[in-house]
């Protein structure tokens, strides 16, 4: 050993930090009457992490062979607070000057997410739906008129930020086509489509539903 050496030591490779990971959502619910004491506890939370659960209880739902009534149900007692959620992430990017910064985006891409997540669901339940599933006999036409309404909220978003609607947003224009296409009959297409029209434009309530 030298002096040099004793002068200038090697330094210590410092000991490597471990990357913390997270780990996978689990699903808070799996029929109507959980979802509706998981979505209770929603509002209690800051909009970040409200926004952070939701998304990911979406995500699994939509992953989840679920039966269509029940997922309907589901999709009602969330939408509430989607809808909620919504209101608050407006609040960031509603009338705000033009080009948006990074805040409002930010807030303007997971209002979008979340109703196209939503829209996910009863998109999963049209297929059952024009198959003729018995449990959806009672309640074919406020599926299909939630499923619009979502897309409606979704048109919403894109005009409140000010923004052109992306291509995939075609797949919930879609909703409608497919229905005119796949329906048994066009007499029962229409039998649909007035029953909806009848029940109005109005917010739905989910009283009606459950």
């Amino acid at each position: 050993m030298t002096d040099t050496t004793l002068q200038n030591p090697v330094p210590a490779v410092p000991p490597a930090v471990p990357v913390p990971t997270h780990a996978a959502p689990k699903a808070a619910f799996t029929d109507g009457d959980s979802a509706s004491r998981w979505a209770k506890t929603l509002p209690l939370l800051p909009v970040g992490q409200a926004y952070d659960a939701l998304i990911g209880q979406l995500a699994l739902l939509a992953a989840a062979d679920t039966p269509p009534r029940e997922r309907a149900r589901i999709a009602e007692i969330l939408r509430d607070q989607v809808s909620h959620l919504h209101t608050e992430l407006a609040r960031r990017y509603a009338g705000k000057a033009q080009p948006e910064g990074e805040r409002e985006r930010e807030a303007i891409d997971q209002a979008v997410a979340l109703w196209r997540a939503l829209w996910e669901q009863y998109s999963a339940c049209l297929k059952p739906l024009l198959e003729g599933d018995p449990d959806l006999a009672g309640v074919k036409a406020k599926i299909i008129q939630r499923g619009i309404f979502v897309g409606k909220e979704l048109i919403l978003v894109h005009g409140l930020a000010r923004r052109a609607t992306t291509p995939s947003f075609s797949r919930s224009r879609a909703y409608g086509k497919n229905l005119r296409l796949h329906c048994p009959s066009q007499r029962s297409a229409s039998s649909i489509c007035r029953t909806v029209i009848a029940q109005g434009s109005a917010r739905p309530s989910r009283s009606a539903w459950l």
